[in-house]
């Protein structure tokens, strides 16, 4: 995740072993209660800033193919 000056200010995930959860992004303004369920708070340097996601596939060329027949 990146601010709008495009510095990193937080790192969701790795490619294995990461916990799902619920994430709340917010601004340097924010100051409101966390809502319940929340996992982790990341609080960007700006008030605007992406999420870059990244995918990973973990199949094999044979999983491939046998997918495409199930299609």
């Amino acid at each position: 995740m990146v601010d709008s000056r495009t510095d990193g200010f937080a790192q969701l995930g790795k490619m294995y072993g990461t916990t799902p959860g619920f994430y709340l992004l917010v601004g340097p303004g924010w100051h409101a209660e966390v809502p319940k369920g929340i996992t982790k708070v990341f609080r960007a340097s700006t008030n605007t800033g992406n999420v870059i996601p990244r995918v990973f596939l973990d199949d094999t060329q044979d999983d491939r193919l046998e997918n495409a027949d199930k299609r």
